[in-house]
């Protein structure tokens, strides 16, 4: 959901952007606004930050996005074989 809708729903219901949020933080859970990247940015696939790579092979805006994506993927496949075994 992009801050312009929720801008143009705030407004149809006579409130500000801060108190909508506030009255529908439920509805809003987990939904962060779609970022508009330029043409040489990159999105980060752990947190989403905005970045621009330096190669072509970079998948992460930080090593420590990185790292913490690997070990959440190990732990997943570790999980997935404790539950198969």
């Amino acid at each position: 959901m992009e801050i312009e809708e929720i801008c143009r729903q705030a407004r149809a219901e006579g409130l500000s952007y801060g108190q909508y949020v506030y009255i529908h933080r439920a509805e809003l859970v987990g939904r962060r606004p779609v970022q508009r990247l330029r043409p040489e940015e990159r999105s980060c696939r752990r947190c989403g930050r905005a970045f621009v790579p330096t190669s072509g092979r970079h998948r992460f805006c930080r090593t420590a996005c990185r790292v913490a994506w690997n070990q959440e993927k190990r732990r997943r496949m570790m999980k997935e074989a404790v539950d198969e075994g």
